[in-house]
């Protein structure tokens, strides 16, 4: 079984380098970690009382929730897990070490679509390009003029996946 990272903002557009990796990875189990990046304080005390579980509820909303548990439910026989985790670092060397920790297999990053951070968040791509593991870009076209942007039916429109 294979542990996979995947960059994600939060939006339910993102999450369609989630069903890209899926379709490569054709039928093989997967545990599927989601990352998102954020500077955090370097207040010693609001380290202390930081939260990871609550501080990455409130990035997401109900639309993003709903999306993860439809992909969850759609590629059950594939997920074996699924997570989000947070990175805080700003280097590549802890970015190493995140992966690390986390078990990571191979990473997967959208070929055209650019990550929007929320509030201090950043866009982790440059540190998932520099990995020395298996990385595979998802190429899959951003749809910007449709009805459904940032509701869950959008995450069926997308299906160019190569």
């Amino acid at each position: 079984m294979k542990t996979i990272a995947i960059p994600t903002d939060f939006t339910i557009e993102s999450l369609n380098t989630v069903k890209g990796a899926l379709a490569m990875l054709k039928d093989e189990k997967v545990n599927l970690i989601l990352v998102y990046s954020a500077y955090l304080s370097g207040s010693i005390t609001d380290l202390l009382f930081l939260s990871k579980p609550k501080y990455l509820a409130s990035m997401q909303n109900d639309k993003f929730t709903e999306a993860c548990e439809i992909l969850t439910n759609k590629y059950a026989s594939q997920i074996e897990s699924f997570q989000v985790e947070l990175f805080p670092g700003t280097s590549h060397s802890f970015f190493t070490h995140f992966l690390a920790g986390n078990n990571i297999d191979e990473v997967f990053i959208p070929k055209n679509y650019r990550l929007k951070p929320g509030k201090r968040g950043f866009d982790p791509i440059p540190y998932f390009k520099k990995t020395k593991l298996p990385l595979t870009e998802v190429d899959w076209h951003a749809t910007s003029d449709i009805p459904e942007k940032n509701l869950v039916a959008e995450l069926f429109l997308v299906t160019n996946h190569l």
